[in-house]
């Protein structure tokens, strides 16, 4: 973890040394040269823990939220091999998964990363935005459509 002094927010870094068949490029941080797993493999990556996670971890449902929006494409090879699910029978078992979150353990683990007046809110409707966000998703590849920002 990564402080940048009094109020500041918090970098986590994470640093993993099992094999992946994860792809990489280097980006820079703070003028230093970081390798980064590529977008559509994180998200994938992100999906993936949703289904496969044995214990619930709220940050999958803010993380995927938060990449759908930003219209990430998922590498479907990728979820293949971590869910033997094809992308369109993860993203609809996701939406399941979803539903049966407890409204008060949505924001276990995540809660002191928000502000106060965020709290209720993404309490109130994350769960609801993120089926949104994944049926717009499922919309898109039946029709052969890029995803983009909405």
């Amino acid at each position: 973890m990564l402080s940048y002094g009094k109020g500041e927010r918090k970098v986590k870094v994470e640093i993993a040394k099992r094999k992946t068949t994860s792809s990489f490029e280097m980006k820079n941080y703070l003028g230093i040269p970081v390798l980064v797993m590529k977008k559509e493999d994180m998200i994938a990556g992100k999906l993936s823990a949703l289904l496969t996670r044995k214990k619930f971890a709220s940050r999958d449902l803010f993380d995927l939220l938060f990449f759908l929006k930003q219209g990430w494409k998922i590498n479907e090879e990728l979820v293949k091999q971590k869910t033997n699910f094809s992308l369109p029978q993860a993203l609809k078992k996701a939406i399941k998964v979803v539903r049966k979150v407890p409204k008060n353990k949505v924001l276990n683990g995540i809660g002191e990363l928000l502000e106060p007046d965020q709290k209720q809110s993404m309490k109130e409707k994350l769960k609801e935005d993120l089926i949104f966000q994944i049926r717009l998703y499922l919309e898109a590849g039946k029709k052969g459509k890029e995803m983009r920002r909405i």
